[in-house]
């Protein structure tokens, strides 16, 4: 049975706060009415108010083509500059790449990686013979 009437649900919310709130406390009931009216006053003022803000998403203050430098790439958060990000973020700043990515509006194709770094683990893959096709 579903109840579609706000006021009728403010109602059963009063009740049942107030409900808790005896089952623990003992009240007069000259202030179990103005407890009663408290609860009630509140719960509307929560009705009608507004969702809190989301997580504020930052924009880069600097321009994106700045960050990525052929030897390094630069921490958004600390200005700092790295051959990698993963690592740092989730030590010193508690984030993933995904939320990093996310809190400062960047692309998915947005390197963690400085592009040198990533070119000279690719030959020391390949002259490991890693990522070829198996020879069995």
């Amino acid at each position: 049975m579903h109840n579609h009437d706000p006021n009728e649900h403010l109602a059963e919310l009063t009740a049942g706060i107030v409900s808790a709130y005896l089952n623990k406390n003992v009240v007069s009931t000259a202030a179990l009415v103005s407890l009663i009216e408290s609860v009630q006053e509140t719960l509307a003022k929560l009705d009608r108010s507004e969702a809190p803000p989301g997580p504020k998403i930052t924009s880069p203050a600097k321009n994106m083509k700045k960050t990525v430098r052929r030897e390094a790439i630069m921490c958004l958060e600390c200005g700092k500059h790295f051959k990698s990000l993963r690592r740092h973020l989730a030590v010193h700043h508690n984030l993933s790449p995904g939320a990093y990515r996310h809190k400062w509006a960047l692309g998915s194709d947005y390197p963690m990686v400085a592009p040198a770094y990533a070119e000279r683990r690719s030959q020391l893959a390949r002259d490991m013979g890693l990522g070829g096709t198996s020879r069995r």
